[in-house]
């Protein structure tokens, strides 16, 4: 008779215990779901196309004239991988090769990009 006791009493502190930790564990992945929302709501996506301007490049290949409107082509450098790009209009000059250029816009799979003051 007394075995049957502690055993019971054995079983009802497992069934606590398990209890606890799920009771533990619901709280915790409710709780931090607001946290998520919030953060969500507030951070803007930086993945794809969208995370590319404000980026900063090394240029590989020096730009240079092409098509006779003052447009500049070159290739840079950026996050591992070379990119064809374009100087934008309003660049007050055309960097060499190694210098640093901030990626302003993006047509196609062109970057548009300015030289870093």
């Amino acid at each position: 008779m007394a075995c049957e006791g502690v055993l019971a009493a054995g079983a009802g502190l497992l069934w606590g215990a398990w209890g606890l930790a799920g009771a533990l564990a619901v709280i915790l992945a409710v709780g931090d779901m607001p946290v998520v929302r919030l953060l969500d709501r507030h951070l803007p996506a930086r993945l794809g196309k969208e995370a590319l301007p404000g980026c900063r490049g090394r240029v590989a290949e020096g730009f240079r004239e092409s098509g006779g409107k003052g447009d500049c082509r070159g290739r840079i450098r950026l996050q591992g991988a070379l990119w064809s790009a374009r100087l934008d209009s309003a660049a007050g000059h055309r960097p060499g090769c190694g210098e640093y250029v901030r990626v302003c816009g993006l047509e196609g799979l062109t970057l548009v990009v300015r030289p870093e003051r």
